[in-house]
């Protein structure tokens, strides 16, 4: 997929010159790009009623640790070009562009609802720093994923039933087990639940599976499913998926990934699947689309799409890349963003104990939103000359022309702010989960909203040790509530009483706007 030029040959030239030159900006027009369509249909395959919910394998423990010491492989790196040439080394922002949120998270204007600590027999200890805690509220119903259990609430997430992901569902093949990626959305409009398992990768590859239920069967934990794989999907031999993110619109579910060699662990392409909600609710085969590209990676849908959905990436350090498709068409348009300029060598920010709980955190977009006329982007940038720790850094574009109309970054200069999530409410109003901490502060959790430029946190939980392998991560969830439209429900964790990773607390939370 290409770059947005101006002229061929000056593409030539300056891709002579230097490979992470940015692209022409906006005003050169938005690039046309056509989506292919996948020849091979998904066979959804039916999960009867009561299938295995059991306890972990009896080597969870072996697994558990020889995942952890793998996870510094764990979402491999893809490609963000640098700095440009004659870029300011990091501008200072303007003031009405960054947000010094106080060390006191506290705000009236965000009110918890409900904080729930999933329990050791909810979890069955499979927590870890590298978290990734994922969520889909119906109503009662409420699915809670991590890295490497699951849990399923029938009273509104009061209580949680540990789920094991790698028994509920039969494996895809010999020898591929579950690992370890899930992903959880709930769709109101078609009333359905989907849970996203990531699948251990052979040298064949791997599958990404997309499980539904629809009504009455997500009470009832009824599922069929739908298995994705590289080959299957764009005949790309011996690669394997990796980083999933789930986000719907008005009729399709976006499935979007990384890929990786499974010779050599590079990065190969990123890719976002476009599927029919309704035929995904009735258990239907159907024909999807889909858009990949070699140039960039780590895509991230917006939350609260309709009818057109975005989806962006970096293409560098001071360059958003921004797609656009219509529901309505199988052509998407391309179109880079100019941002501030930021900073993504290593992050720092060292708690009481000494632990850098942000060393592997790096500066893929977690959190993504379309609200009213408006898209949003959201990353973790490290600290630089302007900033003392590492923080969230925004960018607000027009939906119509992808011209940056605000950067209301998050920071403090005592503690960092990391791994930010986000999704609007039915108000348009954006609802936000984000860690901090550093300094003073073990790594904590907050929820909020950004409204205006204006940040709102409210405190969840604090946390009382670091980690002592300094890993945490990588992606947190906000999810508008399905039953409470103006309401959020969000995921976070933290570690309480020692450096271990089985001292991870997880949270379900449940928030509103006064």
């Amino acid at each position: 997929m290409g770059r947005l030029i101006s002229s061929g040959t000056l593409l030539l030239l300056l891709a002579a010159i230097v490979s992470l030159c940015p692209t022409a900006g906006p005003a050169q027009g938005p690039k046309k790009i056509e989506s292919k369509t996948a020849k091979v249909k998904a066979k959804a395959k039916k999960l009867p009623l009561g299938a295995a919910r059991g306890q972990p394998p009896a080597n969870a423990n072996a697994l558990l640790n020889r995942k952890q010491q793998r996870l510094r492989d764990h979402h491999l790196p893809v490609p963000i070009g640098g700095q440009p040439l004659g870029a300011a080394a990091t501008p200072k922002p303007a003031p009405e562009t960054a947000v010094s949120v106080s060390s006191v998270l506290a705000e009236a204007k965000v009110k918890l609802i409900t904080s729930h600590r999933l329990t050791p027999e909810e979890t069955k200890g499979q927590t870890s720093t590298v978290c990734e805690p994922s969520l889909a509220a119906r109503g009662d119903e409420v699915l809670l994923t991590a890295n490497w259990f699951a849990a399923f609430s029938k009273d509104g997430g009061a209580s949680f039933q540990y789920r094991n992901p790698y028994t509920t569902f039969p494996p895809p093949r010999q020898g591929v087990t579950f690992c370890c990626d899930q992903v959880a959305l709930y769709d109101k409009a078609h009333d359905v639940m989907f849970w996203l398992l990531q699948y251990s990768s052979d040298s064949a590859g791997n599958v990404l599976r997309v499980a539904v239920a629809k009504g009455a069967n997500i009470r009832n934990e009824r599922w069929h499913y739908y298995d994705f794989s590289p080959e299957q999907v764009g005949s790309w031999k011996k690669e394997w998926f990796d980083y999933p993110d789930l986000v719907a619109g008005s009729k399709y579910l976006y499935v979007s990934s990384n890929a990786f060699s499974t010779t050599a662990n590079g990065f190969t392409r990123c890719v976002l699947l476009r599927l029919p909600l309704a035929d995904l609710a009735d258990a239907k085969e159907f024909d999807y689309q889909y858009f990949s590209s070699t140039e960039v990676g780590s895509l991230r849908a917006t939350h609260g799409a309709t009818s057109t959905m975005y989806f962006g990436t970096h293409a560098n350090q001071a360059t958003l890349r921004v797609f656009s498709w219509p529901e309505n068409s199988n052509t998407l348009e391309q179109q880079d963003a100019t941002v501030q300029v930021w900073s993504n060598s290593s992050r720092v920010a060292e708690g009481p104990d000494g632990y850098n709980w942000l060393q592997r955190t790096d500066g893929r977009i977690t959190a993504a939103w379309a609200s009213k006329d408006t898209v949003g982007f959201a990353w973790t940038a490290a600290q630089d000359t302007q900033f003392a720790y590492p923080h969230v850094r925004v960018a607000v574009l027009n939906a119509a022309n992808k011209k940056v109309t605000a950067q209301p970054h998050l920071w403090n200069k005592d503690f960092a702010y990391a791994y930010p999530a986000a999704a609007p409410n039915s108000d348009g109003q954006v609802g936000v989960s984000v860690h901090f901490g550093g300094g003073n502060l073990y790594a904590s959790h907050a929820v909020g909203t950004l409204i205006d430029k204006k940040w709102d946190l409210v405190q969840t939980a604090g946390g009382t040790s670091g980690p002592y392998d300094a890993k945490w991560g990588d992606y947190l969830a906000v999810r508008r509530h399905g039953a409470e439209p103006k309401q959020w429900v969000a995921t976070g964790f933290t570690l309480q009483g020692g450096a271990l990773r089985g001292n991870i607390e997880v949270r379900y939370l449940r928030f509103r706007r006064e």
